[in-house]
Order: C-alpha cells, then structure tokens, then sequence
C-alpha cells in the first residue's frame, strides 16, 4: 500500500492510502456480482454496490477486474454503462453448474 501525506489548511497532515486498483475482489463478492448477472441481463454499478455491500468506486474496481478476466463485458458510458456477463462465459458458467 502506498500512503500520501497532504498538508491540510490547519497545519496538519492527512495520511491517505493508495493502490486500490490493487485491491483484488473476494470469491464471494465475484461469485454474488455472477450469479446476479446470470438472474438478470444486465446490471448498473449501483445495484451490484448494493449487493456486495461496498461502495460504489470499490465496486468499479472490482468490475474492472471481472472485464479484464473475460467474465462480464460493459456496455454505454458514464451514468448509462451497464454490466452484463461475457457470452463464452455465461455458456461455461452454465456448463460448469448442471
């Protein structure tokens, strides 16, 4: 982790971490943000936050993170960007569960 020292008005420093894109997401949280995707056709980032119980700039990472493995794909952009699961990967989701 990678902490930032910023000089405040007061004089005092605040300590901030870094590094949350390193921040690798739970089995569970990835399996609960999957099967909700495979219930529903798409999802928002805001439902998937609620779901997984995080805030809403944790769960971007952790989004970013399932794009970047192939297991969801987004769609649109900014306040219209959904989340969907990859075909190929739906397919060997449904495979794997029967």
């Amino acid at each position: 982790m990678t902490l930032h020292l910023s000089p405040q008005e007061s004089g005092s420093v605040a300590i901030k971490g870094g590094d949350k894109e390193k921040a690798a997401i739970s089995k569970q949280k990835k399996q609960a943000i999957i099967q909700y995707l495979t219930d529903n056709p798409i999802g928002k980032s805001g439902e998937l936050s609620s779901l997984i119980g995080v805030n809403s700039s944790r769960t971007k990472v952790y989004l970013q993170e399932l794009i970047a493995d192939g297991s969801i794909v987004a769609e649109g952009a900014n306040r219209n960007r959904t989340y969907r699961l990859n075909t190929d990967f739906r397919i060997a989701y449904n495979r794997h569960r029967i």
